[in-house]
């Protein structure tokens, strides 16, 4: 049996998770026999092993992409990486210099300070052109998720939202904001986020089809 990290919790189901590192993670229901956990995990096989390689593939690529003469995706563009000795990142042009002693800590520290800095001011501008405004935005790493809204008005942006062209930026806080009007995705819900982002529905089946991956963390 392929090793896995268990994790029991007061959920119902099984749900089964691939780290970006390429770990699997389980979570069962508390006192769920392992039999079930691995018969469960064997029909799963075939997709575990696929999502898995591909998470291996983008971590290898992730590793070469922080090497001097490698690139990190920005704003839709990229900036070309290089070291230099001091530990604290920085972005010139279109250049980030990392810090040679520790490059990836540095790059994590470079991409939160930048989500910050580049996305409270646009969410500050949005909310007053939509007048949704948020109780509270916070800032995470959360795989596979842009962005979310909760019933409160909690905010939690993906700092890799910095790797994503403008317009998807927008789309993305616009989405967000709108669900202070509508929790789900009605087509209430889709016509009002026409109504603020005309282009709406292109940029959305635009980063379907081709969502850039998260770098690993």
């Amino acid at each position: 049996m392929i090793e896995y990290c268990l994790i029991p919790s007061r959920r119902k189901t099984l749900a089964i998770q691939i780290t970006p590192q390429g770990e699997l993670v389980v979570r069962c229901p508390i006192g769920m026999e392992k039999e079930r956990i691995e018969a469960f995990l064997r029909e799963k096989m075939e997709w575990i092993m696929e999502k898995q390689a591909e998470a291996r593939k983008r971590s290898e690529a992730f590793s070469q992409a922080l090497q001097p003469g490698g690139s990190v995706p920005y704003l839709g563009g990229k900036l070309e990486v290089a070291f230099y000795g001091e530990r604290i990142p920085i972005r010139y042009l279109q250049t980030l210099y990392l810090p040679q002693s520790n490059p990836v800590d540095g790059f994590f520290l470079w991409r939160s300070q930048e989500a910050r800095a580049l996305l409270l001011p646009m969410v500050t501008e949005w909310s007053i052109r939509t007048r949704c405004y948020p109780l509270d935005i916070s800032f995470g790493n959360a795989a596979g998720r842009w962005g979310s809204m909760n019933q409160q008005g909690f905010l939690r942006l993906n700092n890799a939202l910095v790797q994503l062209p403008l317009e998807q930026i927008q789309y993305v806080i616009v989405h967000e904001l709108c669900h202070m009007l509508f929790m789900d995705h009605s087509a209430d819900f889709h016509r009002v986020v026409r109504f603020f982002l005309p282009e709406a529905d292109r940029i959305r089946k635009e980063m379907s089809r081709g969502l850039p991956p998260f770098i690993p963390q």
